[in-house]
């Protein structure tokens, strides 16, 4: 990670100290109390801005959300960019992953099955 420039990876429940000149990246699950503890971040200027990262689709209801509260209380500047890296899944070898969904598998692979 250091040869993309990050120098520190922390998980968004622990408490964290304000480092207002540097560029911070989330990589978080779209759920309203992350949604909460990143907003909060940003209320407190912790960083210079955001990149929001996450891990699966955010629904509309909660960009929605997360665009009021920015709205609100002025801190949208803050926001670099957001973005859905799809990479909710569970990784079972190397090359070998799943994505936790009954019959995967078989509704990806079945070629009577049409897309």
């Amino acid at each position: 990670m250091r040869q993309y420039g990050v120098t520190l990876m922390l998980h968004i429940n622990h408490r964290r100290q304000n480092i207002e000149d540097v560029p911070a990246l989330y990589i978080i699950q779209p759920t309203q109390e992350n949604l909460d503890l990143l907003i909060n971040d940003m209320k407190n200027k912790m960083y210079a801005h955001f990149t929001l990262c996450f891990s699966s689709e955010i629904s509309s209801d909660l960009l929605k959300y997360f665009a009021e509260q920015c709205v609100k209380f002025n801190i949208q500047s803050l926001v670099n960019k957001i973005q859905d890296l799809h990479v909710n899944y569970h990784l079972l070898e190397n090359t070998l992953f799943t994505l936790a969904m009954k019959n995967s598998y078989q509704l990806f692979n079945d070629p009577t099955i049409p897309e």
